[in-house]
């Protein structure tokens, strides 16, 4: 159930901010309860995929966040359908893609410095990541079902990024790959950044057509490279 609030918080405001549709809603107001909400979300969902998540915590952050949200409740809100708990990927198959992203950085291969979600589907994967790890995260929107034609980062926020990815390895997150098409675009915003390495990884692979250079291929985990 929280996990589905959390998506609810996240992405109509997360696309509300990027497509510009929060009509009397303050701006600045926006962007700083969407980044409650991400803080919020890594903290719960670190702790779920843990085994021990914080209810209490949680809830005592959305008492935090409430009066943020009544202040931007002019904002136009589209919720969108999200992969999870469809397309062959559930929770389950997202604690085998945490457990296995976790076991791959002792070998160096999954190494990380800073979390990417490739826009709003893969926030499931990427904030717990980034908590596991240790790290911070950030998002990068390139969708077609939006009409994206090209990877879009809110503007208050790319600087806090940019800074977060250059020099460092990153690894960007999708939860369903197609053609990957979308991936390998938001990987490609990533490397223009600077960072020194940058892998795509996801939960699933549907195989159509992949355009990155796949290095692992398992069940709940697939990494990428352009």
């Amino acid at each position: 159930m929280i996990r589905a609030v959390i998506y609810a918080a996240f992405q109509p405001l997360y696309d509300a901010i990027t497509d510009g549709n929060l009509r009397n809603a303050p701006r600045d107001k926006a962007v700083g309860v969407l980044d409650g909400v991400i803080t919020l979300g890594t903290s719960f969902l670190t702790g779920f995929y843990s085994g021990e998540p914080d209810v209490k915590a949680f809830k005592e952050g959305v008492a935090v966040l409430k009066p943020g949200f009544e202040e931007i409740s002019g904002a136009e809100y589209y919720t969108k359908f999200r992969n999870i708990g469809g397309n062959r990927v559930y929770p389950n198959d997202i604690a085998i893609f945490l457990r296995k992203f976790l076991e791959s950085t002792l070998d160096g291969a999954g190494l990380a410095d800073y979390v990417v979600g490739a826009a709003c589907g893969s926030s499931e994967m990427a904030m717990p990541l980034s908590g596991l790890l240790g790290v911070d995260v950030g998002f990068i929107r390139k969708s077609k079902r939006r009409g994206d034609s090209s990877p879009r980062v809110i503007p208050e926020q790319e600087a806090t990024i940019k800074n977060a990815v250059k020099g460092n390895r990153v690894v960007c997150i999708e939860d369903y790959v197609c053609t990957a098409r979308s991936l390998r675009d938001v990987m490609a915003k990533v490397e223009d950044y600077g960072a020194t390495s940058v892998i795509g990884a996801s939960v699933a692979n549907s195989q159509e057509g992949i355009c990155l250079r796949e290095l692992v291929n398992q069940r709940g985990f697939h990494t990428f490279r352009r």
